[in-house]
């Protein structure tokens, strides 16, 4: 599975298909049984811990402590990411309409993911990985952190994680997982065409063989 520099990947398969098995092999939190994982070049089972300053990393559950406001968790990054901005972050936590004074136990499930999607975005990472970023947005805020990805992700490396295949539409490339070998890969468009085909296909078969029952039963 490759990833080129510069480009949007889409990675989607059902529950259990390994995507969130590559997800951690590629953040070093797992050891891979077999073959090798590297970023940038660099393998990531030797590369030093400070690798992890290049890549964004949206989950589809925020991991912040419950405590916190979106304030504080800006200044915690500050002191962690070196090319932290915290200019973008304020800016993206204004445009994702996050409460200053709230605690992010108290935030809905959309608005957490909102405030990882913020803190993802604002330290020059070089490589984006995008665990179902949309999953738990409304229709607005989806719109809203679309257009947020479109303006920052250029010329940057993007790897979305998703179910669905319109979740991954805009991707350059789409691989689809099953049993954690690639099953498929091509643009939104070619696998669209080819799966809209098998469907026709089994729809066919299907009425075919309800009306040979159908009729072998009047008979």
């Amino acid at each position: 599975l490759t990833v080129p520099c510069g480009a949007i990947v889409g990675l989607i398969g059902e529950n259990g298909a390994g995507k969130s098995t590559t997800l951690r092999a590629i953040l070093n939190l797992i050891r891979p049984d077999g073959g090798t994982v590297k970023v940038f070049g660099r393998a990531v089972s030797e590369a030093e811990p400070d690798f992890k300053e290049d890549i964004g990393v949206v989950l589809d559950e925020g991991c912040f402590p419950e405590t916190l406001t979106a304030p504080q968790v800006g200044r915690i990054m500050a002191a962690t990411y070196r090319r932290w901005e915290q200019d973008t972050f304020d800016a993206y936590c204004k445009r994702f309409g996050l409460p200053e004074k709230t605690a992010f136990k108290d935030y809905s499930r959309g608005m957490k993911m909102k405030l990882t999607i913020a803190a993802a975005l604002s330290h020059q990472a070089r490589l984006l990985v995008l665990d179902e970023a949309t999953a738990f947005a409304d229709p607005e805020n989806e719109h809203q952190i679309q257009k947020a990805f479109e303006t920052l992700t250029r010329n940057k490396t993007v790897l979305m994680i998703a179910h669905r295949l319109s979740t991954v539409q805009n991707a350059d490339s789409i691989i689809v997982l099953n049993e954690g070998k690639i099953a498929e890969q091509g643009s939104h468009s070619a696998l669209l065409e080819k799966n809209g085909v098998y469907a026709a296909m089994w729809a066919d078969y299907q009425r075919s063989a309800q009306w040979k029952v159908g009729k072998e039963a009047a008979v």
